[in-house]
């Protein structure tokens, strides 16, 4: 796959992870990765603890790295 096609699939992959999470955790994921905010912006901004703030990110991070696959990929490089 050329360079431009499959940095276009790739970002195509990123955009369904994200859409497909569940809000809340979406929400937290954006603001701390996109936006910069520290957790207890986040918790301020959302009226959430920081311990929530947390386990939403944990949830998020899990989403993206089940969505794509990403320890299946580092065991498939590794194996090559």
């Amino acid at each position: 796959m050329a360079g431009s096609a499959r940095a276009s699939f790739e970002l195509a992959r990123l955009e369904r992870a994200v859409a497909s999470m569940e809000e809340g955790a979406r929400a937290v994921f954006l603001m701390h990765l996109l936006d910069g905010f520290a957790y207890e912006e986040i918790g301020r901004r959302l009226g959430l603890s920081v311990g929530e703030v947390e386990r939403r990110f944990a949830a998020a991070m899990y989403h993206m790295s089940c969505e794509l696959d990403v320890g299946g990929e580092a065991v498939d490089e590794q194996r090559e």
